[in-house]
């Protein structure tokens, strides 16, 4: 079976597409194999041209734990990925969505890896329709908690949307009185300092006082699941009305799976 993957820039831009794949899962001579295809071609992490490419490995399970994981290269094992995710049987569970762990290993191992969070669907998402991409964004976002947001972000979503006026207001914030740095710019502000050792050891004691958390939560809450289960069971019953729009009048209100799909 062919499912449709959507992942954003690990910097993203709101006027850039978000990117786009194909995942693949088949049973070959009794093993499971796992096929990622990315048919467009599309800049890097530091604007470097990434040609379109196919990487494929098996699919695997930990013993007595519900965790699916995953590496895939392509031919040459110079593109390299690692995925991870909740275990189900796609043959027969019936789940709308599935969120990934997704480790990019870079093409001339310049850098270390990149880690990203992946959605995949069950119907190809329109990435080109603007509300829609907003959604997609957030589903795609790692949802730690605090959420940071700076002033003329607020006053952004407050105008496009007033009802978040009275949840985005000041009295709400946890911290009102925060500074962002770049690490660049503190260790540039630090030349005084000859000694890279003690450079970076002020560094490391900056960085351990942040509020940003050390880990990330790739799953979703229950809230979140639900939202996406309701977003896809709309999708596929616009996507069967278009099909067979006789058949779709008359049962409106039908299951969207009682067909049996897989």
């Amino acid at each position: 079976m062919t499912i449709y993957a959507l992942y954003d820039d690990i910097r993203p831009v709101e006027e850039l597409s978000l990117r786009e794949a194909t995942l693949s899962i088949r049973i070959e001579s009794g093993r499971t194999r796992l096929t990622f295809r990315r048919t467009k071609s599309e800049n890097g992490f530091y604007g470097d041209v990434l040609e379109p490419h196919v990487l494929t490995g098996d699919l695997y399970l930990f013993e007595k734990n519900d965790i699916a994981y995953s590496f895939i290269a392509n031919e040459d094992g110079r593109r390299f990925m690692a995925l991870m995710f909740n275990y189900l049987e796609l043959s027969s569970d019936i789940r709308y969505y599935i969120t990934m762990g997704m480790l990019a290993f870079s093409l001339d191992q310049t850098h270390n890896p990149l880690f990203q969070k992946m959605a995949v669907f069950r119907e190809r998402q329109n990435i080109k329709d603007a509300a829609q991409s907003t959604v997609l964004r957030g589903i795609l976002a790692l949802n730690s908690s605090p959420i940071i947001l700076d002033s003329k972000t607020c006053n952004k979503l407050i105008r496009q949307d007033a009802i978040l006026e009275n949840a985005l207001s000041p009295d709400k914030a946890l911290m009102k009185d925060c500074m962002l740095f770049s690490e660049a710019a503190i260790r540039s502000s630090l030349f005084a300092i000859s000694d890279k050792y003690d450079k970076t050891n002020l560094l490391l004691k900056v960085r351990s006082s942040s509020l940003l958390p050390a880990h990330e939560v790739v799953s979703e809450g229950d809230p979140f699941a639900r939202f996406i289960k309701e977003y896809q069971m709309r999708q596929m019953r616009e996507s069967r009305a278009e099909r067979n729009p006789v058949t779709d009048t008359m049962n409106e209100n039908a299951d969207p799976f009682s067909s049996g799909e897989a």
